[in-house]
């Protein structure tokens, strides 16, 4: 038999200028049985820049984090009020390179993807800090005991390397680099260390998904790429011996097998090999269909309603349920569990009491929650008992004069004057009186008579 394939010979060598080439599977991780997988902090960031199915509910829910207002409620003296501004006033300008909204788009988007947010804080560690901003988790290592203790962080890129140690005073452990830098860590739940050393990446357990969609987008760009079909037949003529036809069938697989090859031209010189093209099937086409599921897959794993990713089923109506939902299942966690580790790093080195002082956001201020607030203003108003004014100071509203009157129904009556079952005679209520129409006759008589 003779027979050549006309392509360039494969290498086992992958140049970082062929990576695009090679898909972005290589970018994510493959472990040994083919698997994606976001267990590291890279391979989940890796998938958010490579699948759409991730990347949009995420920024969803950054984009609204973005938007809320910090405020903190406290129920300190003047002083703790100062420094309250003082905090608010940081994190509504976190430092030179970051402005307000970058700043938490970031911390929730690091959070969301790899299940953990790591913040930065310099200056006198003694003092409020001067300045703040987000940590790249893949740019981090954690050395800890092997019993959940953490040592210490090391930072080896970006503006925020360093070798973060950790220093325990008054019940207190803190991550301190030369005197002047300190490191905190937002981590979530995981599976592996039950939330103990970092947290997990949501995309895990969906990992099967975003597998789906990444290779399926590299089979259909390579696809269109090469120009060849979907899918065709080797038939090897001749009588080869098993070593010869492993020997052949080996060669077509690696020039011509997996997703970023589809579509490949073949092109042979032999009479012992022919190509046949191979139907396509309706399973073969279904690729939307997958891409539908998967999508809403990783949509529900973040809390976001899948009506908010798809414009099939989308009414203004449900449009307007969804962003309620998204807020309530997405949004809300991920921007408490954010604040409530600011409030754990900050209050401290601000001098704030996290008994009388909490760090929260400003839910009037939320957008998607408009018509909640007025839905929920007008069964308080309708329940009768709450002022005027009181409503108006439940949504920051100045006091109005005659607001401090409550207003009942002119039709409710005293409960005592309700009819009562062992009475015999029921009570009946007085009626205001009326005009009879025999007034009017005995009127006109008295006139004829005068």
């Amino acid at each position: 038999m003779n027979w050549k394939f006309w392509q360039k010979p494969s290498t086992h060598e992958i140049k970082s200028s062929e990576l695009s080439k090679w898909g972005p599977l290589l970018e994510l991780g493959v472990l040994a049985n083919g698997t994606i997988t976001a267990r590291t902090a890279s391979g989940a960031l890796a998938a958010y820049r490579q699948s759409s199915a991730v990347s949009v509910p995420v920024r969803m829910i950054a984009a609204d984090i973005a938007m809320l207002e910090p405020v903190i409620e406290t129920d300190g003296d003047v002083d703790q009020g100062r420094q309250a501004l003082a905090l608010v006033a940081l994190l509504n300008n976190p430092g030179e390179n970051w402005l307000k909204d970058l700043f938490f788009e970031t911390l929730s988007i690091y959070q969301s993807v790899t299940g953990n947010a790591y913040i930065w804080a310099g200056g006198n560690i003694s003092r409020p800090p001067l300045a703040i901003g987000p940590i790249n988790p893949a740019d981090l290592s954690i050395d800890h005991d092997g019993n959940g203790t953490i040592i210490s962080f090391s930072v080896n890129m970006g503006p925020y390397r360093g070798i973060y140690q950790a220093e325990t005073k008054n019940g207190r452990t803190r991550y301190i680099a030369n005197g002047f830098a300190e490191l905190t860590q937002i981590r979530g739940f995981s599976s592996r260390t039950g939330g103990i050393i970092e947290g997990e990446s949501p995309l895990v357990s969906v990992g099967a998904e975003i597998e789906q969609m990444i290779r399926g987008n590299t089979h259909n760009n390579a696809l269109l790429s090469n120009g060849g079909r979907m899918s065709a037949l080797f038939s090897l003529k001749g009588d080869l011996s098993d070593e010869q036809f492993d020997a052949a069938k080996a060669e077509i697989f690696t020039r011509y097998k997996g997703e970023t090859k589809a579509g490949t031209i073949a092109v042979v010189a032999a009479e012992d090999v022919s190509i046949q093209e191979m139907g396509v099937t309706p399973k073969d086409m279904d690729y939307a269909k997958m891409l539908i599921l998967a999508r809403n897959a990783v949509a529900l794993q973040y809390g976001v309603p899948p009506v908010l990713i798809s414009q099939e089923k989308s009414t203004f109506s449900n449009m307007d349920t969804g962003r309620e939902m998204l807020f309530d299942n997405g949004v809300a966690p991920s921007a408490r569990r954010l604040f409530s580790g600011l409030e754990a790093f900050l209050f401290p080195r601000f001098g704030l009491d996290v008994e009388t002082s909490k760090l929260t956001f400003d839910q009037l201020a939320v957008p998607s929650l408009r018509q909640r607030r007025v839905k929920e203003l007008n069964e308080r108003r309708k329940a009768n008992v709450e002022t005027v004014n009181e409503l108006r100071t439940s949504i920051n509203r100045e006091p109005i004069d005659g607001g401090d009157e409550l207003y009942i129904p002119a039709t409710m009556i005293p409960l005592s004057l309700a009819d009562d079952p062992d009475d015999d005679e029921p009570v009946v209520m007085p009626l205001p009186d009326e005009p009879d129409g025999n007034d009017e006759d005995e009127d006109e008589d008295e006139e004829d008579d005068g």
